[in-house]
């Protein structure tokens, strides 16, 4: 992981009038190949699903190196085989909105390196992000308390 979360999260949150409630289900198919591990696609019952329809893809700060960085020449390949594919799709279908990444209002991001590297290659501004809010975050004062707060959901105490 790219640890970038403070900056994004803070961005995210800018953005927060224009993001809209939508449902998981809308989104359930394309998080059926996330990797494995994030609780927002394992429990996502426990977390509000917002899209934030225009959001900067720069402001993201993630580019093919970043995500290559590191690994072994056919790891490399297998992901600019990848990016190449997902540019392919994204052509296709002419649409910066189309795809979303999916990313925690803390700002990690848990599906969608690969699609954000793709439209910064692709020279789109602006893509749609799906934010994961965990509906009750408990004590900790966070992102998830800020998005719920915004948007009028009570705390559980």
């Amino acid at each position: 992981m790219i640890d970038r979360t403070g900056k994004l999260a803070e961005k995210l949150f800018k953005r927060i009038r224009g993001a809209a409630e939508v449902d998981y289900a809308k989104f359930q198919s394309m998080l059926e190949s996330a990797e494995e591990g994030w609780t927002p696609v394992e429990e996502p019952e426990n977390y509000r699903w917002f899209l934030v329809e225009s959001f900067p893809v720069k402001d993201f700060a993630i580019t093919m190196k970043d995500i290559v960085g590191g690994l072994e020449k056919d790891d490399q390949e297998a992901e600019y085989a990848q990016h190449d594919l997902i540019i392919s799709l994204l052509r296709v279908e002419h649409k910066e909105d189309w795809w979303p990444a999916f990313v925690t209002s803390s700002g990690v991001i848990f599906d969608g390196y690969h699609r954000i590297a793709a439209h910064r290659t692709l020279k789109h501004e602006k893509m749609s992000v799906v934010v994961a809010v965990e509906r009750d975050p408990g004590s900790r004062m966070d992102w998830d308390k800020a998005w719920n707060k915004w948007f009028g959901f009570p705390e559980k105490k």
